[in-house]
């Protein structure tokens, strides 16, 4: 855990001075990204003060805030960022928005792989479904024991979302500064979090 913590302070640090071309579709992108990179922050704080359930309640707001902010940036009209904005609403599902910003960017079809078989328990956590039950109960007692393999997983899924959001903001910003530190991180998720063949 603290190794994640130590990578997304350093991409924390490296948002500092990065600027866009104020719009309606680049303020929104931007705002939805820097959303998710606070939620994979917070959720490292909850867990490191033993609030499980609400860290996972946060994974997501902060996959959702990550799909949409990409989604925004790589394939909505001006049009339909105007409509979201006076209506609070998206024009698509999410799962075909995650498939378009899947072909856009010529992604393998991990994230919507992952929301079809996972879309149902997150929503679970985060409004008090019964995946977030019984991980608060065991026999007559009330607790929340991390799991182990869970709880990897979740660190996974914060700094692969957190890199992505982080990446989608640096290409806003249009700034060939951060190249150096992109390929570090992709080199540290790949030796840490990607499980060797």
């Amino acid at each position: 855990m603290k190794e994640t913590l130590e990578l997304l302070k350093e991409i924390e640090c490296q948002m500092d001075g990065l600027s866009y071309t104020a719009s309606e579709s680049n303020n929104c992108t931007a705002a939805l990204l820097s959303a998710s990179i606070e939620h994979g922050m917070s959720i490292m704080e909850l867990l490191g003060n033993g609030r499980i359930s609400s860290a996972y309640a946060l994974v997501r707001p902060m996959f959702e805030s990550f799909t949409r902010g990409t989604w925004v940036l790589h394939c909505a009209t001006e049009e339909q960022v105007a409509d979201i904005l006076s209506k609070d609403r998206f024009p698509i599902s999410f799962l075909d928005m995650l498939k378009e910003i899947e072909k856009i960017n010529e992604w393998v079809s991990t994230l919507s792989e992952m929301w079809k078989r996972g879309g149902t328990s997150l929503h679970s956590y985060t409004h008090g479904g019964v995946q977030l039950i019984i991980r608060r109960i065991n026999g007559r007692e009330l607790y929340h024991k991390p799991n182990a393999d869970e709880i990897k997983d979740l660190l996974t899924a914060i700094i692969m979302i957190t890199s992505l959001s982080f990446s989608g903001l640096v290409e806003l910003s249009g700034t060939d500064k951060k190249g150096e530190f992109l390929k570090y991180l992709y080199e540290q998720i790949e030796e840490k979090y990607i499980p060797a063949k």
